[in-house]
């Protein structure tokens, strides 16, 4: 029987090539996405079931939830991959984006996780923070605080679980369209995070393991 997975921020970049390689694999795969245009596109491209959700929000993360019980009663593998950045020096930074970030890379981690939960047994949750969620960087403080609070949820969720298994995977910058706007092009790329993952439901990596996945040349970016 298909294994089923959910990867939030779904329809482009890192998630979607995840979604791609989850497939390629044999998994059933829903994306979900605060986009509907992109979420639509992607999910007929990948041949995928879709959701429009907002992780930030949480009667949208339960109306998620409400529909993946209802047609597929459970999930083994759930990526929690939507995330915000934006980079500003913290005097300089407005509270409407130092609120998204929180709450899309914090609180949508939470959110997710805490919903799927009890619909997931020997399944596997999959965190994607940053090598800024193990570093302070310039011009990065909430961010850097959000993903910080990604890797520390994930190590005291890994003793807490005891029919699940938690992973987290930060990466540096990545070859996706958030670097394009400053006309960068860093050496790791989408399917290099997606090797990780897909290895992670092999059970290539222990429980709880944090993976650091970039190039030394991109971190002089951040």
């Amino acid at each position: 029987m298909n294994k089923i997975a959910l990867v939030t921020g779904g329809s482009s970049g890192i998630g979607k090539v995840i979604a791609k390689i989850l497939k390629e694999n044999d998994f059933i795969v829903i994306i979900a996405s605060r986009n509907k245009e992109r979420l639509e596109k992607t999910a007929k491209e990948l041949n995928i079931d879709y959701f429009k959700a907002d992780v930030s929000n949480l009667s949208e993360v339960q109306n998620l939830r409400k529909y993946i019980a209802k047609k597929y009663k459970k999930i083994d593998v759930l990526i929690n991959n939507a995330g915000v950045a934006s980079s500003k020096k913290l005097i300089d930074d407005n509270y409407e984006d130092i609120d998204n970030t929180i709450k899309t890379n914090v609180l949508g981690v939470i959110y997710c996780t805490k919903e799927f939960l009890p619909y997931m047994k020997d399944g596997i949750i999959i965190n994607i923070s940053s090598v800024a969620g193990l570093e302070g960087y310039n011009e990065l403080s909430v961010y850097c605080a959000s993903k910080f609070a990604v890797v520390g949820f994930g190590e005291a969720l890994k003793k807490e679980l005891k029919d699940n298994k938690i992973y987290t995977i930060c990466p540096g910058p990545v070859d996706t369209d958030i670097w394009k706007k400053y006309e960068i092009t860093p050496g790791t790329k989408p399917e290099d995070v997606a090797k990780i993952a897909i290895d992670i439901t092999k059970n290539k990596y222990k429980n709880g393991e944090i993976i650091k996945i970039y190039k030394k040349k991109d971190l002089k970016y951040i």
